[in-house]
């Protein structure tokens, strides 16, 4: 019997709540995440409100996994339903390593295809003039 395509862990993380975001920094302000498209979520804009505050987390364990500042990751998400009149939010989870690999790439191939776009940018057939 063949192999599934999707591994029975791959296709739950799919099903998880995900949201994929740029790192796109730090400076004296804080940390700066920013939304991408990819998610499953269908309220994006309250996990977009919340980004700046899960920034510096979500930055910080990319990193540990080999990620730098300009690669985009794949971040989980929970759904709390608060208790009583409080409404739901949504609270961050952690980094997904799989996911990112899946949608993003790995942080060799995301370096590699900047250096590439770089390099074709700066080159008199592929630049902006072109």
């Amino acid at each position: 019997m063949a192999e599934p395509l999707v591994s029975d862990y791959i296709r739950e993380a799919l099903r998880s709540a995900w949201f994929t975001v740029y790192l796109d920094g730090r400076n004296e302000h804080g940390s700066h995440v920013l939304p991408m498209p990819g998610n499953n979520i269908a309220d994006v804009a309250q996990v977009e409100l919340i980004l700046a505050e899960y920034a510096e987390q979500i930055i910080s364990e990319a990193e540990a996994a080999g990620h730098v500042i300009h690669d985009c990751v794949v971040t989980t998400w929970r759904w709390n339903r608060g208790w009583g009149e409080e409404p739901g939010y949504w609270e961050y989870g952690s980094y997904h390593a799989d996911l990112t690999i899946i949608m993003c790439g790995t942080p060799y191939e995301q370096r590699q295809s900047r250096v590439s776009e770089d390099a074709r940018a700066q080159s008199p057939e592929g630049g902006a003039d072109a």
